[in-house]
């Protein structure tokens, strides 16, 4: 995941957004915007992955569903193999 990569920078002013923490780090979004949409955002695209939403693990099959509101605390893994 980019840590660095902050929506806010490029597609509104931090007047209009709300922020939340992803992964420790400070990120400004959209009012409204979903979890599925910041990780299309966040250019996270690995089937392999785990979101934790303010300490609860979310179901995959609720992204689409689940709307992130200002504080909110976001932790993003993505499970890597190899050998």
């Amino acid at each position: 995941m980019n840590r660095s990569k902050n929506p806010s920078q490029d597609q509104l002013s931090q007047a209009q957004a709300i922020s939340i923490l992803v992964n420790d780090q400070p990120v400004f979004i959209p009012p409204n915007t979903t979890l599925e949409k910041l990780l299309e955002v966040l250019d996270i695209k690995t089937p392999a992955i785990a979101v934790e939403l303010n300490r609860e693990i979310q179901p995959r099959d609720t992204f689409a569903s689940t709307i992130l509101k200002m504080d909110d605390h976001l932790e993003v893994v993505t499970l890597v193999g190899g050998g």
